[in-house]
């Protein structure tokens, strides 16, 4: 919000310092003129440095198009706190001072979840005015809270004032009369004057109340308070007060007569001996330029009817055309794409009288409007096309301002069902080329905002006649050359599109518009974008790039693989670009955000080509760099020192590491402490397996065997369960069987042998066809007290978890059921089994 806020009043400070300009130069020409017409023109001022819009456009505004500081700087969407603000700015400062001005990595002082500071990259220019609107905001909050201060202490100067009559107060503790309140303003005066010194002091103070000039310093201050940093406001400040006080001085002598001239100038003189009011106290009557104040006085005169009509009719004049912003120029040249048919064609003038003769055609819009469109000067006759549905590419011509067409292609009409469908058929055809035949167009609409019937909303709805969409039109084309996605072609630029909506929902593309490229590119947004999101191509320019390599992906049914094969091969062509390796890699980042997306794969892609082996030229240490990026968004920070001369030898000393940590950890904790070496690991078939399971189906039961893992030390707890799954015919079945009806057994077959004990007492239980019935490992059984291995067994039946001495075990799971009380439970129960190994410590 804050940012927001001050890129508003940067736009308002522009434009407010040229009006200012403007009115300096206006103030020159009413020399001669009364000051309440010099006075008046500061009113535009204050309009422009307090309301961020104009009244109006017109095509006689003094007020240049200016783009809007948005449009050039656009601040990063995260949050940056103040000390993280001036710590940025610091690092742009020392960046400019050491030579360059580049992106800026901002270390914030925010701490994440993880134990790191979050990161925040920007530009130079975004960091500058990033710290500038807590620049602005201290010094706008000081002045105001100075002006509080003041009028505080004034407050209590006056409250012993005395009242005289009406809002007329008297206080021995003053040097100059002044005006307090805004909504019920009262007189203050000095107990020390003269009588005839009350009547000026009076008249003048009166005609300021009456012209609201209380509430104008008011909100003078205000704008003064808002533009601090800006010298032409201070100076608008100080020029404005002295208009308002020449003006009021001539309102007093014009009521009482010339004569008075010189009393009036005396009392001025006298109580301009005390002290001054500062900037933001109310108005006073000694306040500001006496000397200047005399002077005017001295020369006055009652003016002439000529110069007071000549000074209103500027003063009208200057107000129109400061008050208003110029009108955008009907800028179609080169931009618009209109579609509909042919409806006449011919030669003609181009102008009555002139002898120049040109082809033109009459197309009949489908939005329903007739076009004239004329042949540029060095254009190619389109041909017989009457009667024919056209693509008309119009433009203005510079010299004549004629609608002239840049090309025309036949068509048919097409009549889309949605509005996704038709932003992107049209995209195509708007960038339609029969160079492209045959290979991979992809298209990326970035949607700002929509408009429909000319209110602002969410298109879609029914019943609507227009809809037009405001955005960025991303259109790239791609073609596979030796496994690689090469872009061919393509643009990114902002777009408008515009659809006639029929009775029956369909849409029909009307226009099709974008800008002018050159200087006219930040005009012809400011004009079609007013108001609207602006669209930077570069804030969504990844978003839309990774959008289009998936479409193109699965055009040519390619993986990841191929992408960052391309990805790298686009990099280490860019090294005759750069002066070193540190220089290329910073001049890629826009390539290392997409390998950053791909994330996993990436790695997976960089650690199958560095385990072949080789990579010791700029592949492996590019790939070697990517990888280090990667794990340290990971969370891995696995230092190698010293640091390998080449990619390669990067990855073996890497590998190595990997492979150590097997002996530290279990493989869960590789994989959350070491994700990379994790992923290493299971590539090259170095971690046991993790969840194992096996499977068996009979009479409509399947039933499934599960183990946590297949590799477990004897301290490891080892987790066993099963699942059993009804699939016959019917919706429910009864089984009949002891208790339980899933038993398990372990051997390792030999010695060690343990089965699930099944009371006799037969029951049933009804299963439900597609339920699947989940059973834990339960220990159950019994030994001889008197064996040799009676404490072995009595402790593994008392411990409630599962752990095995070290072997490769067997591990059955039974269905102890049938699905008749006739037959011998376990009859009819499928069966299944799984290996597990437990090894020493």
């Amino acid at each position: 919000m804050l940012d927001d806020l001050f890129m508003t009043i940067l736009d308002m400070t522009k434009t407010g310092s040229i009006v200012i300009l403007i009115v300096i130069l206006a103030r020159l020409l009413l020399k001669r003129a009364p000051k309440v017409f010099s006075y008046a023109l500061w009113a535009a001022v204050l309009f422009r440095l307090l309301c961020p819009f104009s009244f109006a456009e017109t095509t006689v505004s003094l007020v240049p198009e200016i783009a809007p500081v948005a449009d050039t700087y656009t601040l990063n969407d995260e949050p940056i706190s103040v000390l993280d603000a001036g710590s940025a700015a610091y690092q742009a400062v020392g960046d400019a001072l050491n030579g360059g001005l580049g992106v800026q990595h901002i270390h914030t002082t925010q701490l994440e979840p993880d134990g790191t500071y979050r990161v925040v990259t920007t530009d130079w220019y975004s960091v500058l005015i990033l710290f500038g609107q807590y620049v602005w905001l201290v010094g706008a909050a000081c002045m105001i809270l100075r002006s509080m201060i003041s009028c505080r202490k004034l407050r209590k100067r006056i409250e012993i004032a005395i009242p005289l009559r009406d809002n007329l107060y008297l206080a021995d503790n003053l040097e100059s009369p002044f005006v307090v309140g805004l909504i019920r303003p009262q007189i203050y005066l000095p107990t020390n004057l003269s009588q005839r010194e009350y009547d000026y002091i009076i008249l003048h103070e009166q005609h300021h109340i009456r012209r609201g000039d209380h509430i104008i310093k008011a909100l003078a201050f205000l704008a003064l308070c808002l533009h601090w940093f800006n010298p032409l406001v201070w100076l608008a400040f100080h020029l404005a007060s002295k208009d308002m006080e020449m003006s009021c001085d001539e309102a007093v002598v014009r009521k009482m007569g010339e004569g008075i001239r010189a009393d009036y100038s005396e009392s001025l003189l006298t109580l301009a001996t005390g002290r001054r009011m500062i900037a933001g106290t109310p108005l006073a009557f000694g306040e500001g330029d006496p000397k200047g104040r005399i002077r005017n006085l001295a020369k006055w005169k009652k003016p002439a009817l000529w110069v007071t009509v000549i000074a209103v009719i500027l003063c009208g004049v200057l107000g129109v055309c400061l008050l208003t912003d110029r009108a955008p120029a009907q800028r179609s040249d080169g931009v618009s794409w209109y579609y509909g048919t042919v409806v006449d064609q011919a030669m003609s003038v181009v102008n009555e009288g002139d002898m120049e003769e040109r082809a033109y055609i009459k197309l009949q819009c489908d939005d329903g409007e007739d076009r004239l469109f004329w042949m540029g000067k060095n254009g190619e006759d389109p041909g017989d096309i009457l009667g024919k549905y056209v693509v008309v590419r119009g433009k203005s011509e510079a010299d004549t301002g004629l609608q002239i067409f840049s090309s025309v292609r036949v068509t048919d009409p097409v009549i889309y069902e949605s509005l996704d469908e038709a932003v992107h058929q049209a995209i195509l055809d708007h960038h339609y080329s029969e160079h492209y035949d045959g290979l991979c167009q992809t298209v990326h609409f970035k949607q700002l905002s929509s408009s429909e019937n000319g209110i602002i909303s969410e298109a879609g709805s029914k019943g609507i006649d227009v809809i037009t969409v405001y955005g960025i039109a991303y259109h790239q084309v791609y073609r596979l050359e030796n496994d690689i996605l090469v872009e061919d072609g393509g643009s990114c630029s902002p777009a408008v599109l515009t659809f006639d909506v029929n009775d029956n929902g369909k849409l029909i593309l009307t226009e099709y518009w974008q800008p002018r490229d050159g200087v006219y590119y930040p005009l012809d947004i400011s004009a079609k974008f007013r108001g609207r999101p602006y669209p930077d191509t570069q804030r969504y320019i990844m978003e839309q790039k990774l959008n289009t390599y998936a479409q193109a992906m699965g055009y040519y049914r390619v993986g990841t693989d191929v992408v960052i094969n391309t990805l790298l091969e686009d990099i280490c062509v860019r090294e005759k670009w750069n002066d070193g390796f540190d220089s290329l890699m910073e001049n890629c980042t826009q390539q290392r955000g997409m390998l950053a997306v791909y994330g996993t794969d990436t790695l997976k892609y960089c650690f199958s080509e560095l385990i072949r082996g080789g990579q010791d030229g700029l592949r492996g240490q590019v790939m070697a760099y990517i990888c280090r990026e990667l794990m340290g968004e990971m969370g891995e920070g696995l230092l190698i020192d010293p640091q390998p001369e080449n990619g390669q030898a990067w990855f073996d000393a890497f590998a190595g590491n990997a492979e150590r940590l097997m002996v530290q950890y279990e493989p869960d904790e590789i994989q959350t402490m070491y994700p990379a070496s994790w992923l290493y690991l299971k590539m090259t078939s170095q971690l046991p397996s993790r969840q194992i399971s096996s499977a068996a189906s009979a009479n409509g039961f399947e039933i499934k065997l599960y183990a946590d893992r297949d590799y477990y030390r004897k301290s490891d707890a080892i987790h066993i369960w099963a699942t059993l799954e009804y699939q016959g015919e019917g919706d429910t079945v009864t089984i009949w069987h002891g208790l339980p009806y899933i038993t398990f057994s372990i051997t390792d077959g030999a010695d060690f042998n343990t089965g699930g004990m099944v009371a006799t007492i037969l029951t049933s239980t009804e299963l439900r066809r597609g339920e699947v019935y989940r059973f834990e490992f339960q220990k159950s059984g019994g030994y001889d007290p008197a064996g040799p291995d009676a404490a072995f067994w009595e402790n593994f039946y008392q411990e409630g978890t599962l752990h095995l001495p070290a072997g490769t075990y067997t591990v059955t799971v039974n269905g102890a059921f049938s699905v008749s009380q006739e037959q011998r439970p376990g009859e009819q129960g499928p069966s299944c089994e799984l290996q597990i190994t437990v090894t020493d410590e």
